[in-house]
């Protein structure tokens, strides 16, 4: 009796694996307009963006961060408006924290923050930028901790472009 072969299963081939495609990470970048080539506003999109044409080039612009830049310029360019105090506020600090804090107190008061020591282990703060309320005494140790640290203090400058960065965002186009 004759039986047939078996059919003969062939191997399976190897499939090239395939490589997921990875998109290159899309910064943004600073294009500089140039000068030479005037521009134009085609329109606007999405009531938050406004397109600008230069030459072959096309531009978007964010109006919300365009607007928060320029605020922020103009806050940073001006002076600080600053508060005296009736009556000033006294903080207490070891006496190798009141030298150090006294060592940057030009750079504080150019900050909108006026001090000068007041007795022994002591600061009283004459003048501070207006409507700040803050902890003073915790700032004050932190501004000398960093002098003794790195000789100099960066902390009341941080808070202060903050404030500025914070007022300019919420005071833009939405």
């Amino acid at each position: 009796m004759y039986t047939p072969p078996k059919p003969v299963t062939p191997p399976p081939v190897p499939q090239p694996k395939e490589e997921p495609v990875q998109e290159p990470e899309m910064e943004q970048q600073e294009l500089p307009l140039a000068a030479e080539i005037p521009w134009r506003m085609v329109g606007e999109l999405y009531n938050t963006y406004i397109i600008v044409e230069q030459g072959e080039d096309a531009f978007l612009i964010d109006k919300h961060a365009a607007h928060e830049r320029i605020t922020y310029e103009k806050l940073r360019n001006n002076k600080i408006k600053t508060q005296p105090l009736l009556t000033p506020i006294v903080v207490n600090l070891r006496e190798e924290e009141v030298v150090a804090v006294l060592s940057v107190a030009e750079e504080l008061k150019q900050s909108g923050l006026v001090l000068d020591a007041f007795g022994d282990g002591a600061i009283a703060i004459f003048e501070k930028p207006a409507d700040w309320d803050l902890n003073w005494a915790d700032l004050l140790h932190s501004i000398a901790d960093e002098v003794r640290e790195y000789g100099h203090s960066s902390g009341l400058i941080e808070r202060l472009h903050l404030k500025l960065a914070n007022y300019a965002c919420h005071h833009s186009v939405r």
